[in-house]
């Protein structure tokens, strides 16, 4: 009997946490003005993820110009690109896990952006 009554709670609790992931999703979809963290349309999340990547692709090509004038390289700016090169890997990562979800945040989008933003100033800091 007491095997019984604990597979009978165990089951209750699985079932429990289903439903409150459901629900948690369902709320996700809505497609209402009660959204769940503010989620944001999936072609805006496209546009702004091509925008991003662009930006990241000029810095990047940047990172290249740089590195092609051998006579300019310091060990530290050397540091520098290596740090950036870094911040846009995990930059990609975060974005791809955010197409992987096939959703984002305004607030995650917005501060991709501006961490993007922030390496241009620092790359241009550097050619100057």
């Amino acid at each position: 009997m007491k095997k019984v009554f604990i597979i009978i709670v165990i089951l209750l609790l699985a079932a429990a946490d289903s439903f409150a992931q459901m629900g948690h999703g369902m709320m996700r979809d809505k497609a209402e003005g009660m959204k769940h963290e503010h989620m944001i349309e999936h072609s805006k999340m496209i546009d702004d993820m091509m925008v991003i990547t662009h930006e990241m692709s000029e810095i990047m090509h940047n990172i290249a110009e740089m590195m092609g004038d051998a006579s300019k390289m310091t060990k530290d700016s050397m540091h520098i690109m290596s740090n950036m090169m870094k911040n846009i890997c995990t930059e990609m990562n975060k974005m791809s896990e955010m197409m992987d979800k096939g959703m984002a945040t305004d607030e995650e989008m917005k501060a991709m952006h501006d961490r993007i933003i922030e390496m241009q100033k620092r790359m241009s800091d550097m050619k100057q």
